[in-house]
């Protein structure tokens, strides 16, 4: 079972956005599953995740679901202290266990984002980073 989709809360700024896209949308058109959404980071010690799933993301399906268990993959992006990192450049992310699948699903530049990135391996990473926090 995937647990850390229940961490997944929408940020307030995409909520509103989303009620008054609806607002000025008409009625014969309004399809949810279109509308823009974005999750609050989650922080695990030294890091923070950006974990995204909406029509506007690299997700599969590329739609905006409610039901948060129908994605197969989803967009992850790494932030340690206030910088976006590639888990290349993280000595302790390049210890994962799945380090070389995380790595085949990330793109390159500054800020570094995985796209389409697998719900079990997302599940996999935050336990991996939760344990080594529980370390410290």
């Amino acid at each position: 079972m995937i647990t850390f989709l229940s961490l997944l809360k929408e940020t307030e700024s995409s909520k509103q956005c989303a009620k008054a896209l609806k607002n000025i949308t008409p009625i014969n058109w309004w399809d949810a599953t279109y509308r823009p959404r974005t999750f609050e980071i989650i922080q695990i010690g030294d890091y923070k995740l950006s974990i995204q799933a909406s029509v506007c993301h690299y997700c599969e399906p590329a739609r905006t679901l409610d039901d948060l268990t129908q994605y197969k993959s989803m967009e992850i992006a790494i932030v340690k202290g206030n910088k976006w990192i590639h888990p290349r450049n993280d000595e302790y992310i390049r210890q994962f266990a799945r380090y070389d699948e995380l790595i085949d699903k990330y793109q390159e530049g500054e800020q570094p984002v995985g796209e389409f990135v697998p719900v079990d391996l997302i599940e996999d990473l935050i336990e991996y980073l939760r344990c080594g926090d529980e370390k410290k």
